[in-house]
């Protein structure tokens, strides 16, 4: 029976192999996760653990059909819907009370566009799975559980050093195989990246992807955009850069702390924990996304390593001129507009700063909202590659693979589908 090990229990790993469960069991199937299982991970486990960073984010499943996806690029909008359905029938059969899915469809509304004296912003609509954090655990355990019985098997709180000829290695001995997939999102990227480097492969970071985490009241203004888009998407290109909102929370929204490994130490950035617009054990009233730009630069971890020399691994949080409201996290310290350019620099501080002035103006927030700072997904390197697979039977899926970094839970999901359809059904 051929092995396959899957190194990391995110969305492009589990949902690969769910698809390889459900049309092709006869593998012996091993994932190495950094993290606890689904059934002894806490909450405050953020980065790690299986079903990965997206497990506590609000579950906003967003199945976009936009060309600027990079999934959609890397194998066309037809292969990338076909995993879109299989990912809403796992959810479906998997979901306890499927009917509580939350559904909302793109829909020709005044609020897609917007323009100002800083260009034009445009909102992006798709159809969105609304599931929750609640949710996304019982979610998660049944597809566990139903791995598990069927022979899956788990390897958690395991430290993987090195993948070469055959052989994964680890703290917790080394695991043989025949094909190997490695999906280990953005904060995998030194695993990665050793790989690469190891067989003479050099992917260029030549983007950031950096910001806020913006929070404002759950108000009648921020109401009237999530009823006709629970997870609005509006963005702005600036030259070579663009800015938009991602991850939207709310009504039951919490802005939470992320301790990353970075590049000169520990680092605090900032993430969204949502608990579904519904849930009133949870509810607070109020909002929180990301505002995030996809920032052009010629050497993105030297970018990187300097913003951590500025930042001295704390976080912060900026209050815009009306800020009125109580937030429901213990609040970093208080920067000034000024202390806020010096962090960020001034370029990127005015694309956001401009920004924020036209989604006060669309969401009526009038001053009204924080800033946590700073807020950073990181972007691997780029290699070309005609398909998922490095070479000799490694392959590389999800939002942190240098061959198509996919963005967003679905895209991840999708990309191990894929993967794995391509290779074991012959397609």
């Amino acid at each position: 029976m051929e092995k396959l090990v899957f190194i990391g229990a995110g969305a492009a790993n589990m949902f690969a192999i769910l698809y390889l469960l459900k049309n092709n069991p006869n593998y012996d199937i091993t994932v190495l996760e950094k993290g606890k299982n689904i059934f002894e991970r806490e909450k405050k486990e953020i980065l790690h653990g299986n079903f990965g960073s997206g497990l506590y984010s609000d579950n906003k499943l967003i199945f976009s059909e936009h060309s600027d996806q990079p999934l959609i690029q890397f194998i066309g909008k037809e292969q990338a819907l076909s995993a879109y359905d299989f990912i809403q029938e796992m959810i479906t059969e998997f979901h306890p009370v499927p009917d509580d899915i939350n559904i909302t469809h793109p829909t020709e509304t005044s609020n897609t566009g917007f323009k100002s004296g800083w260009g034009d912003l445009s909102m992006k609509q798709s159809l969105c799975w609304h599931v929750g954090s609640k949710y996304a655990q019982d979610i998660g355990e049944n597809i566990e559980t139903y791995m598990r019985d069927k022979g899956v098997k788990f390897v958690n709180e395991v430290d993987v050093y090195d993948v070469r000829n055959g052989k994964v290695f680890t703290n917790q001995g080394e695991f043989l195989y025949d094909k190997v997939f490695i999906g280990v999102g953005k904060v995998g990227r030194v695993l990665t990246s050793k790989i690469l480097k190891d067989k003479g492969i050099t992917a260029k970071k030549k983007e950031v992807q950096i910001g806020v985490r913006f929070e404002t009241e759950f108000s009648e203004g921020v109401q009237e955009i999530v009823a006709e888009q629970y997870d609005f998407k509006y963005s702005r290109d600036v030259g070579n850069h663009n800015i938009r909102t991602f991850c939207v929370c709310n009504n039951a929204a919490y802005v939470c702390k992320e301790e990353f490994k970075g590049h000169n130490g520990l680092r605090i950035q900032w993430n969204g924990e949502g608990y579904g617009m519904n849930n009133l054990e949870k509810r607070n009233h109020l909002t929180n996304f990301g505002i995030m730009v996809d920032y052009k630069v010629e050497n993105g971890d030297k970018f990187l390593e300097k913003l951590e020399e500025r930042f001295q691994g704390q976080g912060f949080v900026f209050e815009g001129p009306n800020c009125q409201y109580n937030s429901r996290v213990d609040l970093p310290d208080i920067v000034t507009k000024e202390k806020f350019y010096e962090l960020m620099g001034e370029e990127l501080s005015d694309i956001i700063f401009n920004f924020v002035e036209d989604i006060e103006k669309i969401l009526k927030i009038n001053g009204n909202y924080r800033m946590f700072l700073p807020e950073i997904k990181e972007v691997p390197g780029k290699i070309t590659r005609p398909t998922f697979e490095l070479d000799d039977g490694i392959f590389m899926v999800g939002d942190g693979s240098p061959i198509c970094p996919t963005r967003g839970i679905v895209p991840a999901a999708s990309s191990g589908i894929l993967c794995v359809k391509s290779l074991f059904k012959g397609e």
